[in-house]
């Protein structure tokens, strides 16, 4: 487990990215941006993936540092021991501070909180207590043209409420207005 952690971790500053869950950053040239992402991620303490999107608003507080806010959607799948799958599907509210290393290459760091899911008998969406989680992500700019930019970002989250860590790969793309 070790070895795989260490080589999603070397994937991960080998593969920076900018937006998405844990990264979505503004141009402070241009000013606020929204963006959507879609992401995968690896549970690392249990049979378990999760995929996933989200929509993001970033504002510049100054040329190095901001805020996002975002609203994720997730499934994640666990395989359980007797060979039978369980999805949840959840909502979580996210706030993230990011910082400019560069132009095109950002790191961030924020809490997320789960407010609605369907792991109920009823398979229905209903407000929870949903878990906390943190993470830090670093993201890298694809391309910039115009207002438009698409972004790759890669996130190393831990949940607090149940005590394991994840990693995600987001792709977006963002509008800055």
């Amino acid at each position: 487990m070790r070895l795989t952690l260490t080589l999603l971790l070397l994937l991960a500053t080998a593969a920076p990215a900018l937006a998405g869950r844990y990264g979505a950053t503004a141009d402070p040239e241009i000013g606020d941006s929204i963006s959507v992402s879609g992401s995968y991620g690896l549970i690392f303490d249990r049979d378990a993936d999760f995929w996933g999107s989200s929509i993001s608003y970033a504002h510049p507080v100054t040329d190095l540092w901001g805020y996002s806010l975002s609203l994720a959607y997730d499934q994640e799948t666990e395989n359980k021991n007797d060979g039978t799958r369980k999805t949840v599907n959840s909502l979580s509210a996210i706030a993230v501070l990011y910082y400019m290393l560069a132009d095109d290459l950002s790191i961030s760091g924020g809490f997320g909180k789960g407010f609605a899911d369907d792991g109920n008998d009823f398979r229905s969406f209903e407000l929870s207590s949903g878990d906390w989680s943190t993470g830090v992500a670093l993201g890298y700019t694809l391309f910039a043209r115009e207002n438009w930019q698409a972004v790759l970002d890669t996130s190393l989250e831990y949940n607090i409420s149940q005590k394991e860590w994840s990693m995600s790969w987001d792709l977006g793309i963002g509008f800055s207005f």
